[in-house]
C-alpha cells in the first residue's frame, strides 16, 4: 500500500512517503557532509515550497535548528 502526501495544490504534485523520506535523507547527508551538526543553527531563507519542507526535515532529523525566513513575507515581519 502506498501512502501519498500532497505537497503542491497548484501543480498537483504528490510524493509518496518513501520519496519524501529518501529526499530528506539525501539532503540531511549533504548538510552533514558540509559540516552542519547537532545544535547548529541554520537561517533558511526560502519561499514556501517542497524544497523548504525537505530541507527543514533534513536539518532537524539530526538535531539542527532552523530559523525560517520567507522572502515573500511583508516587509518588517521578520523583525517581529
Amino acid at each position: 500500500m502506498l501512502l501519498y502526501y500532497k505537497v503542491n495544490s497548484q501543480t498537483g504534485k504528490t510524493w509518496t512517503y518513501k520519496e519524501l523520506k529518501d529526499a530528506v535523507w539525501r539532503v540531511s547527508s549533504a548538510l552533514y557532509r558540509k559540516g552542519m551538526r547537532k545544535d547548529d543553527v541554520m537561517l533558511m531563507l526560502s519561499e514556501n515550497s517542497v524544497e523548504y519542507i525537505i530541507t527543514f526535515l533534513a536539518a532537524v532529523s539530526f538535531g539542527g535548528i532552523i530559523t525560517p525566513a520567507n522572502p515573500t513575507s511583508p516587509e518588517g515581519t521578520h523583525l517581529q
